[in-house]
């Protein structure tokens, strides 16, 4: 009677397995349709067939579903290689998958039936068919695919030079920087343009570190609510007299670094629905215009991001924004990059400045 059970319980989840494989088999068939039409791989079209073929085996409980799904994965590993060479971490998603499946339909073989006539005969059939169709898709496919073979040049033949183009592009000229040093400013995330988070500043040292107080407050205003997950995570950028912090819903303050008095405020819109993971602004760019009058709007600017995927430039004097930058100040992120979500791109670190 234990016997009687134990079978059956095996009978069930073979029935099982052999569902999930057609399901899969489905996607593979159907994306990989699509992706042949697109002029792409003709393997997951081909291995969907195969693993179809698979599940209809297992659901008759024959043996011969394990010789199937052997051929399958020998392809498998042969195109895998053929793809990617012996590059280990590239063949992790092409094998693992279908390594796991061939455990599963081993773990099967107790529950299937022998089918002595049959098996030796089709498998063989089956193995030598699938070849040939993975075999042929490949060499449909391969006509895209291009390689590199390095060649030795002849002797006493000169090398021909790749010719020049009609209108070269010209030898950029080196720009420089109007960039504080970091010591009494702090003008970049990192401290400088090279990122070395480092202050040359000695008045506060581990002995008095401890004796600090607190000189002045300012709130942003952005709170979170009912458990919304916030983070205070900025680190502002000081100029001058000027301290530049960015709020967790990426509004921006001009400070006044002494006194903590604000100069102005730049409140961006953005909902808490944009936020992606966490409502955070690490930072924000300044940069001086080298080339800017320095009484022009703009001369000096502050760069930061949105949650709602913008990049806004302000004027560091008056936060206002500068209509040179971007459409009026703002550059949209997400044009060009298809249909997206409230929070599918939601950019949380400063810009970085390359000029």
């Amino acid at each position: 009677m234990a016997a009687i059970e134990r079978r059956r319980i095996g009978y069930w989840l073979i029935m099982a397995f052999a569902a999930l494989l057609t399901l899969a088999a489905l996607a593979l068939i159907g994306g990989g349709a699509y992706l042949i039409v697109l002029g792409g791989s003709w393997y997951y079209a081909l291995a969907g067939l195969a693993l179809l073929a698979t599940a209809v085996l297992l659901f008759r409980r024959s043996r011969l579903a394990v010789w199937v799904y052997l051929a399958l994965f020998a392809a498998t590993v042969a195109w895998a290689l053929w793809e990617s060479g012996f590059n280990g971490w590239a063949q992790v998603p092409r094998i693992f998958t279908p390594f796991v499946l061939l455990l599963l339909v081993l773990a099967c073989l107790p529950g299937l039936r022998r089918e002595p006539r049959v098996d030796r005969r089709m498998a063989g059939m089956a193995a030598a068919g699938f070849a040939i169709l993975v075999g042929a898709g490949l060499l449909l496919n391969g006509g895209d695919r291009g390689s590199l073979v390095a060649q030795e040049p002849t002797p006493g033949v000169p090398v021909e030079q790749p010719a020049v183009g009609a209108d070269p592009a010209p030898a950029a000229a080196a720009i420089t920087f109007a960039m504080p040093d970091t010591g009494v400013d702090w003008p970049a995330y990192g401290g400088n343009i090279h990122a070395t988070r480092y202050s040359p500043l000695d008045q506060i040292t581990p002995q008095n570190v401890g004796q600090l107080q607190k000189v002045w407050e300012f709130r942003t205003g952005d709170l979170p609510q009912d458990g919304e997950p916030f983070g205070n995570q900025n680190t502002p950028v000081k100029v001058g007299d000027r301290l530049f912090v960015c709020s967790a819903l990426n509004k921006i303050s001009a400070l006044d670094a002494a006194t903590g008095a604000e100069f102005w405020t730049y409140e961006p819109g953005v909902s808490s629905d944009n936020v992606g993971y966490n409502a955070s602004c690490r930072g924000l760019v300044y940069f001086d215009n080298p080339a800017a009058e320095r009484t022009a709007l703009c001369a000096t600017r502050t760069v930061n991001l949105t949650h709602d995927a913008r990049m806004i430039a302000l004027d560091t004097e008056t936060g206002q924004l500068c209509a040179d930058f971007g459409n009026g100040g703002v550059v949209n992120l997400l044009e060009g990059i298809g249909d997206t979500a409230p929070g599918f791109y939601a950019p949380t670190s400063p810009p970085t400045l390359v000029r």
